[in-house]
C-alpha cells in the first residue's frame, strides 16, 4: 500500500476508497465521548497504521499523564483510536455511488477536526477483520463504533461478530464511544435491547433533542442548549437500557438520544443516537439513497420531491449560510461543535472538556 510522507494517496481497500496520510504515530489522552460534525476528509488513515502495513512499536508509544492532560499541556503524544467499522465492504461499495464516504472516514475526519494529529486505525468488524498480530485493544486509547445500515436484532454474522467484539472491548476496560449503530451495538453488548422504532424513521434531523438533568452536568452535553436539533438517520431505537447506564438526552421520536454507561473494570461507554459526525452532504446522500423507502413511508409524495430535498441539503453543505434553506428547513443559523475528552477514571483526574470554536449551520 503506497504512502508518501506529507502527501495524501488514494487507496482502495475492500471497495472503499481511503486517503492515506503519512505521519508519525503516538497516543494521548483517552477519548470517552464526542460531539462534532463536519471536517476535512483527506487525512483519514495514517500510513503507519496496521492496515497500511507499518511496523509500529505499540508498547513503547508515549502517553500523556493525567496532570499534563488536565493542565492542557502538550507533550507531543497523540490520540491512538481504533475505529471499528460496522458496514460490510460490499454494502459500502454500493453507498459510494451516492457520494457516501465510509463511516470510518466520517468518524476519523470528525476526530481530526479537533485533534489534527490523532491516529485513527480502521478495523472492519462487520467483515471479520482481526487486529494485527501482537496488537491488543489495550494498545489503544479508545474504541469508536460508527454508524451502520445493519439492524442489531438480526442474527447475521456481520451483526453477531460485532456484538462479541464490543463485549471484548468493554472487558478490556478501554473507553468506548458510539453513534447511532454504535450506540445500539453497545446497549445490546451491555445487556440492553433494541427494536424497530414504532414511531418510524428519524431522518435527516432529530428535532427538539432535550438534555436531561443528568446530561446537563455531563461533559458530552454540558455546553449544549437545553433543547437542540442534530443530524441523524435511524429506523431503530433503544428499547431497554443496560445496567449502570444513564440517559443524557431524549426527544419525542427516540426516548434515548444519548447515554453514558459504566462497564466492567475501568471501562465506560458514551454514545448518541443522532450522528454528530454527519454533514449536510451525508444527509443528502442518505435521503437520496432511501428515496423510494421514504415515499413508501409517507415522508414524501414523490421521488422527485425527495430528490429535491436532497439537492437542498447538498446546497447547504456547499453554502451553509443560505438563509432561504435555513428558513425552509427550520435550521439553526449557528451552533457550536464540541469535542469532549476525559481521562480514564482510574487516573484519579477529574473530568476535563473543552469547547472548540468551529461552527456550522444546522446541527444544533
Amino acid at each position: 500500500m503506497p504512502a508518501v510522507a506529507g502527501r495524501h494517496v488514494r487507496v482502495t481497500v475492500g471497495g472503499v476508497i481511503y486517503q492515506i496520510y503519512s505521519e508519525a504515530l503516538g497516543a494521548g489522552q483517552d477519548v470517552l465521548c464526542m460531539n462534532t460534525a463536519g471536517a476535512d476528509t483527506t487525512r483519514l488513515v495514517s500510513a503507519g497504521s496496521p492496515r497500511a502495513g507499518g511496523g509500529y512499536d505499540w508498547a513503547s508509544r508515549p502517553r500523556r499523564t493525567c496532570d499534563e492532560y488536565c493542565s492542557g499541556e502538550s507533550t507531543g503524544a497523540m490520540l491512538n483510536i481504533l475505529i471499528a467499522e460496522g458496514t460490510p465492504a460490499v454494502w459500502q461499495a454500493e453507498r459510494v455511488g451516492f457520494g457516501l464516504l465510509s463511516n470510518f472516514s466520517l468518524i476519523a475526519a470528525a476526530v481530526r477536526l479537533h485533534q489534527p494529529d490523532a491516529h485513527c486505525t480502521p478495523l472492519n468488524i462487520a467483515d471479520g477483520e482481526a487486529l494485527p498480530y501482537g496488537v491488543t485493544l489495550s494498545d489503544f486509547d479508545g474504541v469508536m463504533f460508527p454508524g451502520s445500515p445493519l439492524h442489531i436484532y438480526d442474527s447475521d454474522p456481520c451483526v453477531t461478530r460485532q456484538i462479541d467484539f464490543a463485549r471484548t472491548a468493554f472487558a478490556a476496560g478501554v473507553p468506548v464511544w458510539g453513534s447511532c449503530w454504535g450506540l445500539q451495538l453497545a446497549v445490546v453488548a451491555l445487556g440492553g435491547s433494541v427494536r424497530r422504532n414504532p414511531r418510524g424513521r428519524e431522518l435527516p434531523i432529530a428535532r427538539a433533542i432535550t438534555v436531561t438533568d443528568t446530561g446537563r452536568a455531563h461533559p458530552l452535553l454540558a455546553s449544549r442548549p437545553a433543547v437542540f436539533d442534530a443530524l441523524c438517520s435511524h429506523l431503530d431505537e433503544i428499547e431497554t437500557l443496560p445496567p449502570n447506564s444513564r440517559v443524557l438526552a431524549a426527544n419525542e421520536v427516540s426516548a434515548v438520544q444519548a447515554i453514558a454507561a459504566q462497564t466492567s473494570g475501568r471501562g465506560s461507554f458514551h454514545g448518541t443516537q443522532y450522528h454528530p459526525e454527519h454533514t449536510f452532504a451525508v444527509s443528502a446522500a442518505l435521503v437520496e439513497m432511501r428515496a423510494a423507502e421514504l415515499v413508501d413511508e409517507g415522508l414524501g409524495a414523490s421521488l422527485s420531491e425527495i430528490v429535491a430535498i436532497a439537492a437542498d441539503y447538498r446546497a447547504l453543505d456547499a453554502e451553509p449560510s443560505r438563509r432561504d434553506l435555513i428558513w425552509r428547513y427550520g435550521l439553526r443559523a449557528r451552533s457550536w461543535i464540541r469535542f469532549a475528552a476525559l481521562p480514564r477514571s482510574a487516573t484519579g483526574c477529574g473530568p476535563s472538556s473543552r469547547r472548540v470554536g468551529s461552527e456550522f449551520s444546522g446541527d444544533g
